[in-house]
């Protein structure tokens, strides 16, 4: 405690008093000792501020005393209606509402000054008279532990309630039986906020005890601390729908043990985050958490903390969030302004369905990133505000998924029904009687627009239900019968339901790490009529969660509203590595006392996902930092900037995509560019699979996906062709009408193609021009039509002019066209692994020649061919590092056919 500032409140109140003595003669009272406020012996008296004190001859009140002063140490209860004015609550005294009423009477100056603590345990409204106020000292409490009315503190609060101190304390205390009520609406703000329980059982306030509404929103300016200092544990919800999301100026804390469950539209914390005991998201809502302010953040914490979207909006680019743990989200991350600082024991996650927006050079991640599941993720990394993202791009084989299928088939019990997976079964786990709901799969609760529940027609896409007996109504999709006495006995609708419906087996060996994702609704009543999931790990079925209630569309679950469909993340357990019996069921109970709310539950779209990728960004030259050796094809790497990407577990291959901007060093030259990617012992090639930008801004894409993972960084080849070729080949409408097709994979200042002709390969002829691209990292198709031939054999060629003038001469390729009945020559497997089969038509063809070039036209690898049949399948094995290459076969000088070979490595 501050207590020079206690004391100059102390002394401000004793000069109004002395004032007073002016203008006639005061009566004080004081506490001689804790006790009743309508007990004499509680109070001393004296006529004068400074004594000397006597003991009092009767209680103080609004028509007998001055001022009234609890002291420090003293408690003072309140059991007896009593009114009264200028009291003063020093530093370390207490005054107690209790059963009955306070009414403060509109004295000068502020008619209720709280430097120690009041407590409102009245079940009784306080009453302010007109013009009466109250205030809080800067390190006062206020404590309510009474459902009596939270709002009449509020609105007679001197100068208003937004002039409340950051630094003084609201605690909302159960203390017992009753719930103690909370303001929300009505421009409401709070200092430091304090959520506690002190009885034995978990507290879990109703509507009134909890933040809701939407018309307005609280404001906190102080922490918000969700368990306090409480010996027991509390389940707080916030279901704030306003659209200004609610404030917390200090830090958010939700300490071990307790719960926040997070249903509106979110909070913009200030402070530090902390979370020992679990955060939960619940509906369908923004459920955003936004950091914002000038300061630095940290989050830490050892509890759950599950978060739907996350927002960085700090005031400056330099400002942080720093991870002292790891964070997952499982929505979306929006950068506005900030950096998320992580490290390796403390990564920012993004889950199986998470994605981002908004990362620039003042706002992303410094430090690893880790995405979960095999989808394209583009990581948002960089260093010394430097945005460097790097990404993966394809998606390859999940481990297993369920979305069973299409078609209505409304009523097809959910027992006995075969997906592609298997059979799906459903197992009692407690009692049902005769009219117990049933679980089904069918369209009757599709996720329709907006994804809210809608039954057959649209795309009828079935979904995994509980509804209500084919003797009652059938398959009404999510809705279900919750029976009562009345019903049960008289009409003998007795619908007591505990059934588990349970996936076939899922084969998990050779995964680790599983994380299981379902898109689902759910309302019911409480744990009363409630939807659980479940995992089987061979031996025996595990509870693994009570899944949270989800929302309507619309608003809440009324019993006539849509199911609103929400995403649910969560990991397996360690038990289910490697485990070939795995699998995952998801129980009802309903427990036939008359009350409950429809949608039942429905669940769709059922992935297990095992593979994970982190990435980070670094602003240093990887030569030093990792190491300098080339292998062939590479002639430097980037000498300033790398990326670490690390496959975690799991078995994908992805393609990879670099980027560079503002400081890469040296300025990219775009068709020498290739993705370098460390083994251990050399940079190696992984290709160039296309460009985009310019030279100061763009992407590059390996070629093809990339089975092993390490340090990458930008490569750079040889000095490059003005074209890179790619296929080639000779088209015959008839045998006098061939066409020449050409394609080219860059350009670099190329003005035009000029098409000659020759028919003993020393003698060229010009017989027609094509315009080129001029500049271009994308593949680009020409053709040109040539005139009627004689039977004897031709050649073609192209001379390649650039802009200055110099000319590059390609083929020549041989124009005459095979009789029919003969083969096209090919190239399998495409893409390969070191290896290709090439097929073509004997005669002429022999002897052959093979060459192998790479990107920048540089031959990377000759050998002969022999052809002596009249149709060959000849086999060519190549050692080149992974990437895109040129095969040309040639006979006699001349090009028979070019085409690209991909070679994903051995």
């Amino acid at each position: 405690m501050n207590r020079k500032k206690a004391l100059c409140l102390h002394f401000g109140f004793i000069i109004l008093l002395l004032i007073k003595e002016i203008h006639g003669q005061p009566n004080y009272y004081r506490t001689a000792a804790s006790g009743r406020w309508n007990v004499i012996s509680t109070w001393q008296h004296a006529t004068n501020i400074n004594g000397p004190w006597n003991p009092a001859t009767t209680f103080p009140t609004a028509t007998n005393s001055d001022t009234i002063i609890i002291r420090n140490g003293h408690l003072v209860r309140n059991i007896a209606n009593v009114t009264v004015d200028q009291v003063f609550i020093e530093a370390g005294g207490t005054l107690r509402l209790c059963s009955a009423a306070m009414t403060f009477a509109n004295g000068p100056g502020t008619d209720i000054l709280v430097d120690g603590t009041l407590m409102d345990s009245s079940s009784t409204n306080t009453v302010f008279n007109t013009g009466a106020r109250w205030r809080l000292g800067s390190y006062g409490t206020y404590i309510k532990t009474s459902g009596s009315s939270a709002v009449v503190w509020r609105d007679n609060y001197e100068g208003g309630i937004s002039n409340i101190p950051a630094t003084a304390n609201w605690r909302i205390q159960k203390t017992g039986t009753q719930n103690p009520s909370v303001a929300t609406v009505g421009g409401m703000h709070y200092p430091n906020l304090f959520i506690e329980n002190f009885t034995t059982s978990m507290y879990t306030p109703a509507v009134a005890g909890y933040f809701q509404g939407s018309s307005d929103y609280p404001r906190i300016k102080g922490n918000f601390d969700v368990g306090g200092s409480g010996t027991g544990t509390v389940t707080f919800t916030v279901d704030v729908t306003h659209p200004t999301r609610i404030p917390v100026e200090g830090n958010f804390i939700v300490r071990n043990g307790n719960i926040l469950r997070l249903w509106g539209n979110g909070f913009d914390i200030r402070g530090n985050i902390t979370v020992d005991g679990t955060v939960l998201y619940d509906h369908d809502h923004g459920r955003i958490f936004e950091l914002s302010g000038s300061n630095n953040q940290t989050i830490s914490g050892n509890g759950i903390f599950k978060i739907w979207n996350l927002r960085i909006n700090k005031t400056s680019a330099s400002n942080t969030v720093t991870l002292l743990r790891p964070l997952t989200v499982d929505n979306q991350l929006e950068f506005v302004n900030g950096k998320i600082v992580s490290s390796a024991s403390n990564k920012l996650i993004f889950n199986v369905y998470a994605s981002h927006t908004g990362a620039t050079s003042s706002s992303h991640v410094v430090g690893p990133v880790q995405k979960v599941g095999n989808a394209a993720f583009e990581f948002p990394v960089g260093k010394n505000n430097i945005f460097r993202p790097i990404a993966i791009m394809d998606s390859t084989a999940f481990v297993w998924f369920e979305d069973f299928g299409t078609g209505c088939s409304t009523g097809t019990e959910a027992n006995g029904f075969s997906s592609p997976n298997g059979t799906w079964t459903v197992t009692n786990t407690g009692p049902n009687e005769t009219m117990a709901n049933v679980w089904y799969v069918s369209a009757e609760e599709q996720i329709g627009t907006g994804r809210c529940g809608e039954g057959c027609g649209g795309n009828n896409n079935r979904t995994l239900h509980l509804s209500t007996h084919p003797l009652m109504f059938g398959d009404l999709g999510a809705s279900y019968f919750e029976s009562s006495s009345t019903t049960c006995s008289f009409l003998g609708w007795c619908a007591i339901t505990n059934k588990r419906v349970e996936s076939p087996t899922i084969n998990l060996t050779g995964y680790s790490n599983i994380t299981l994702s379902f898109d689902y609704i759910e309302f019911g009543e409480g744990s009363n009529d409630n939807a659980t999931l479940w995992y089987f790990n061979g031996t025996s079925w595990i509870l693994l969660e009570d899944l949270p209630k989800t929302n309507c569309c619309g608003g809440v679950c009324n019993g006539s509203l849509q199911g609103g469909f929400v995403r649910y993340h969560v990991s397996l357990p360690a038990s289910a590595n490697n485990n070939p019996n795995v699998r995952i069921g998801f129980n009802w109970t309903n427990n036939g006392n008359g009350t409950g709310t429809d949608p039942s539950f429905a669940v769709d779209n059922i992935l297990l996902t095992a593979d994970a990728f982190t990435a980070e960004f670094f602003r240093a030259n990887p030569s030093v930092a990792v190491g300098a050796p080339l292998s062939p094809g590479i002639d430097s790497v980037n000498s300033c900037e790398y990326w670490i990407l690390d496959r975690d577990y799991g078995n994908a291959s992805k393609t990879v995509r670099l980027s560079w901007g503002s400081g890469s060093c040296p300025t990219p030259n775009l068709p020498l560019l290739l993705v370098a990617r460390w083994d251990g012992t050399n940079w190696v090639s992984q290709g160039n699979g296309g460009t985009t930008g310019s030279p100061t801004s763009g992407t590059i894409l390996s070629f093809g996906p990339v089975s092993s993972f390490s340090p990458f960084s930008i490569g750079h080849g040889g000095t490059p062709l003005p074209v890179v070729m790619g296929p080639v080949h000779v088209e015959c409408s008839n045998s006098q009408s061939p066409t020449l097709t050409w394609t080219t994979w860059s350009e670099m200042n190329s003005h035009y193609f000029d098409v000659q002709c020759s028919r003993d390969l020393l003698a060229w002829t010009p017989v027609g021009q094509v315009e080129a691209a001029g500049f271009s990292n994308a593949p680009r198709t020409y053709s040109f039509a040539f005139e009627s031939f004689s039977n004897e054999e031709w050649y073609a060629r192209l001379a390649q002019v650039d802009f200055n003038g110099e000319t590059t001469f390609y083929g020549p390729w041989a124009l005459n066209c095979p009789d029919s009945g003969s083969h096209n020559p090919s190239l399998t497997p495409n893409p390969g692994r070191g290896a290709f089969l090439i097929t073509l038509q004997a005669g002429s063809y022999s002897p052959l020649y093979l060459e192998l070039r790479d990107l920048q036209g540089r031959l990377i690898h000759s050998q002969s061919l022999s052809c002596k049949e009249d149709f060959c399948t000849i086999p060519v094995n190549v050692d080149v590092p992974v990437g895109l290459y040129s095969v040309s076969v040639l006979q006699g000088g001349a090009y028979l056919f070019t085409t690209k070979w991909v070679n994903l490595g051995y």
